[in-house]
């Protein structure tokens, strides 16, 4: 079978678990939220919230946000250079706000976080508390797998 898919361009399927079935669940993100520590478990709300990639997470300003009593949306530069508004809780943009300081939403001692440093963090959580390697990008796909 495999010599035949072969001949026809196609690949053999990858064993193990599927990009479909890595998209975590509305029980799981509770779970790696409340297994994080405050700072990653923030940035896991937010990811989840939001459906924004990393890279946009952690490039959003403080000085671009628009709060109202119940939405904060927070301008920022998506890919190819598109520029879109994320669209949060008011709630939860103020604990942001609290946990972390400086001119970027989410930052450490005045520098940003790594973009891989973050999906790591997230992966080593999820494979240790739910049992499989869920990246912040899969978080993004969480919104659009709501049933």
């Amino acid at each position: 079978i495999e010599k035949y898919l072969q001949s026809k361009g196609q690949k053999k399927a990858k064993e193990g678990i599927s990009k479909a079935d890595r998209v975590p669940t509305r029980e799981e993100i509770q779970i790696l939220i409340d297994q994080a520590d405050t700072r990653l478990s923030l940035m896991i709300a937010f990811l989840a919230e939001t459906s924004c990639r990393v890279s946009e997470m952690l490039g959003a300003e403080r000085g671009k946000a628009r709060s109202r009593p119940r939405m904060t949306r927070i301008e920022i530069e998506g890919k190819n250079h598109i520029t879109r508004d994320l669209k949060c809780s008011t709630a939860l943009y103020e604990r942001i706000c609290d946990e972390f300081s400086g001119r970027l939403l989410f930052e450490h001692a005045g520098k940003p976080y790594s973009r891989v440093s973050v999906t790591n963090r997230i992966k080593q959580l999820a494979e240790r508390t739910i049992g499989k390697p869920v990246t912040a990008h899969m978080i993004r796909h969480y919104r659009g797998s709501i049933k």
